[in-house]
């Protein structure tokens, strides 16, 4: 029985630890555990299944990660030329991404043709938790994409809903790319015009800023097309589509000959038949770039199915699981209540009631991280449906903050209120709205030093219902706040946490404020505190204005 089990055993309930055992190994992901010192501690079965050398081990438990990947090196397992003409090298920087797991997974492809996602994280005790999954087919739909892209020598870009750039081909990155500024997915298209104004294309009479802007307002048309002059003389033909997911196509030919010719048959006053015969070229030449299009539009459609799909999937995984393992989680809470609380008569031995209590508490953790997921994996599949009805905000926000005031006490935190006298009424899911506030103020105690003060602020203003948390805690950094709205990400650096959590606990307050049709932002300065402010509309006609972000003074 490995070690997951027995730390069980003193909840008299080895049967439920099995089966979270068994679910473990059901999993079509592999799961590994390392302690402080990189040792193998735990694995499941599909482990030993992804990498067929460890198949052939019947106990790799306490192997050190070096000698693993050793191991698989020696069978030949993983591909590629730099592994082969560089294996120490190989080791060295698979040793610094894992002692730096913030900077994502690792993509690693075998030798028999898969490729596997390997995603790692620091635990508080210092050891690491590895899961590996099996992402050939993305990869496949990957890669043949990209190759059609590049098939072609025209400059090519795929847009989102958001005007974030999603995919480019060499060419469009070799034409827009300046010395200081690298064009990668996730730019905005207005930025890359910008640049294409002040140091590429000849703007005419136009000031940059203002060619920019005009060309900005032509790229969200369903369609258009026109002619831009490079700097260096070249001539490029601009043809944007809208894209059915609505993003947007843009794809840039170089016409220069065509364009040459044409001035020159001007110059020379060339016959109108020859004029048409031109015409008549420069037709076939678009028409054929239109069907290449057409068939990078159809890949790249194919290709998000795939994705979706495979969200779909991801979904439904993580709701039967956490379905799964709520029922033993229950069971264990339960076990180790009486346990604690020598309901049956006593235990004999004050250690076992010290267990107990560290069972309770730690299984109270997990059903909380199973409900998360539950909520998650709802709100990802589309099945949780809002039951608004109106609401008295002040008697609301006082509940919640009832609900944290012990905790609060205890630490000899201040909590305060500022809600307007009249009585303020809205329209939302009251359980949604609760989760948010609840999982807003828990953040705020759990990272405000002892001492420190919490405030809550509500208010309605021009249709909208405006809540804000602020603390004076320890705060976020600067490059940390744009992942922390991301599932599974925390503010605290994963080699330096103090405190526990999921990370599930944001991502879940920014899907449910979106889901009323609402937003939410985040102000923080490391060192002095944060401020989380949520907005959520109030009246149809308000649902599609909301806002921009609050230019709120950092009171914390």
């Amino acid at each position: 029985m490995n070690s997951l089990l027995g730390s069980f055993a003193e909840t008299n309930s080895q049967d439920t630890c099995r089966r979270i055992v068994d679910a473990l190994d059901a999993l079509r992901i592999g799961v590994a555990l390392y302690d402080s010192d990189d040792r193998l501690t735990y694995y499941n079965t599909h482990f030993q299944y992804i990498f067929r050398s460890f198949g052939m081990i019947d106990d790799l438990s306490g192997a050190k990660f070096r000698d693993l990947l050793l191991c698989k090196l020696n069978a030949g397992e993983i591909a590629g030329p730099h592994v082969v003409n560089d294996p120490e090298g190989w080791i060295d920087r698979r040793l610094a991404h894992r002692r730096n797991p913030s900077a994502g997974p690792l993509d690693e492809r075998l030798a028999d043709g898969r490729w596997i996602r390997i995603s790692e994280r620091a635990l508080e005790d210092g050891g690491t938790i590895s899961v590996y999954t099996d992402i050939t087919e993305a990869k496949a739909s990957t890669l043949g994409l990209q190759e059609a892209v590049e098939s072609g020598s025209d400059a090519l870009a795929f847009w989102d809903q958001n005007d974030r750039l999603v995919l480019r081909n060499n060419a469009f990155v070799e034409l827009f790319s300046l010395i200081d500024k690298d064009i990668v997915p996730g730019v905005k298209c207005k930025t890359i015009l910008d640049n294409a104004a002040r140091h590429l294309f000849e703007t005419d009479d136009s000031e940059p800023e203002a060619w920019s802007d005009e060309r900005h307002q032509l790229h969200f048309l369903p369609q258009h097309q026109e002619s831009w002059r490079h700097r260096d003389g070249r001539w490029f033909l601009v043809d944007e589509h809208r894209s059915r997911d609505g993003g947007v196509v843009t794809r840039l030919s170089d016409v220069t000959a065509i364009k040459e010719n044409e001035l020159a048959m001007m110059e020379r006053g060339t016959t109108l038949a020859g004029t048409v015969q031109q015409l008549e070229m420069s037709k076939w030449i678009f028409e054929r770039q239109a069907a290449e299009h057409v068939e990078a539009l159809e890949q790249l459609a194919r290709a998000k199915a795939a994705v979706e799909e495979a969200s779909a999937s991801r979904s439904r995984f993580l709701s039967i699981i956490s379905h799964e393992l709520r029922t033993p989680m229950n069971a264990i809470i339960g076990f180790s209540e009486i346990l604690k609380k020598e309901l049956l008569g006593p235990l004999g031995t004050e250690k076992y009631v010290e267990y107990a209590d560290d069972i309770f508490s730690s299984a109270h953790h997990l059903l909380s991280l199973i409900n998360d997921l539950l909520d998650m994996s709802k709100v990802d599949a589309g099945k949780w449906r809002l039951k608004k009805g109106d609401i008295d905000v002040g008697e609301f926000v006082r509940s919640c903050c009832r609900l944290i005031l012990e905790q609060a006490i205890s630490c000899s935190m201040k909590v305060e209120t500022e809600i307007p006298d009249e009585c303020i009424v809205a329209h939302v899911d009251e359980r949604a709205l609760r989760q948010v506030l609840l999982n807003l103020l828990s953040n705020a105690v759990k990272f405000t030093r002892h001492g420190g003060s919490i405030r809550i602020v509500a208010a309605l203003e021009d249709n909208m219902l405006k809540v804000s948390v602020s603390d004076d805690g320890v705060g976020i950094a600067q490059e940390d706040q744009s992942r922390v709205f991301r599932p599974f990400e925390q503010g605290e650096n994963n080699l330096d946490r103090t405190h526990e959590g999921t990370g599930l606990g944001l991502a879940l307050c920014k899907s449910l404020v979106e889901l009323h049709g609402g937003r939410i932002e985040l102000i923080s300065e490391e060192g002095r505190g944060t401020i989380v402010t949520f907005y959520i509309p109030q009246g149809e006609d308000e649902k599609d204005n909301i806002p921009e972000p609050a230019q709120l003074a950092n009171t914390a």
